[in-house]
């Protein structure tokens, strides 16, 4: 029976049993799809606007996905690999240091890309600082003369690093 309740609070899709922490990524992920609507911009704007406005659409996506479960909801693994969404944000600050600030600064850092989150460390704590480092990031782009691009190859990004200016 698809979609129909289990004893242990999961579903039963195809015949297999799902956790509730499956359901629950589940619909994240089909609320990550359905974000077309919620950031309004220009597509034909320049390319720094573009990448500004793509990129802030995705970080809204992530945070919204968090927003109104518990921690242990946050917490939970969702995968075997033991990824969860509270660890996903917290990631995703290392990801965004690293390339703003190492990549197209040329900074010499250290940068936690952990998903591992203190247990002390709660959603508006993580969040916060996931804010903070995309707020930073925004201020590299747009103090940028041209927009940042990509390095081309994994060899190029080695060996030079891309500065701003």
């Amino acid at each position: 029976m698809c979609g129909g309740s289990s004893p242990t609070g999961g579903t039963q899709d195809s015949g297999r049993e799902t956790t509730t922490t499956e359901s629950f990524l589940h619909a994240a992920i089909t609320t990550l799809g359905d974000m077309g609507d919620s950031t309004d911009y220009d597509p034909v704007g320049s390319e720094r606007d573009v990448l500004l406005a793509y990129l802030n659409k995705m970080r809204h996506a992530v945070v919204r996905t968090s927003e109104g479960l518990t921690e242990e909801q946050q917490r939970t693994p969702g995968v075997p690999s033991g990824t969860n969404l509270l660890g996903l944000i917290q990631h995703l600050t290392g990801v965004e240091e690293h390339w703003f600030q190492r990549v197209f600064l040329d900074e010499d850092r250290d940068i936690n890309k952990s998903m591992d989150v203190p247990a002390d460390a709660t959603h508006d704590e993580v969040v916060a600082a996931y804010r903070k480092a995309c707020a930073r990031n925004d201020d590299i782009v747009g103090a940028c003369p041209t927009c940042p691009r990509w390095p081309k190859s994994p060899t190029r990004e080695r060996t030079r690093r891309i500065r701003c200016g």
